[in-house]
């Protein structure tokens, strides 16, 4: 994970948070973008920049109520 915003920084909705770079062995190192999906500000990224496939890779807290959000402590197995 390559970051172009920190944690503590306020963010749009759909902003650009940075780029998931794949590590398969190739050698064109293909991109991710990863954005924003609401206004607000980043409150967690995890401290190793390895990320797997599925893994979340950021928690950005706002005031709007996500439709999908699922009940219960966010922070678990983050």
């Amino acid at each position: 994970m390559v970051w172009k915003k920190q944690i503590g920084e306020v963010v749009m909705k759909e902003e650009y948070l940075g780029d998931i770079v794949s590590l398969d062995g190739s050698v064109s190192g293909k991109r991710t973008p990863v954005y924003s999906p609401i206004e607000g500000r980043i409150l967690v990224q995890p401290l190793i920049k390895l990320v797997r496939t599925g893994q979340r890779v950021a928690l950005v807290a706002g005031m709007t109520p996500l439709t999908e959000r699922r009940a219960g402590n966010l922070l678990l197995n983050f």
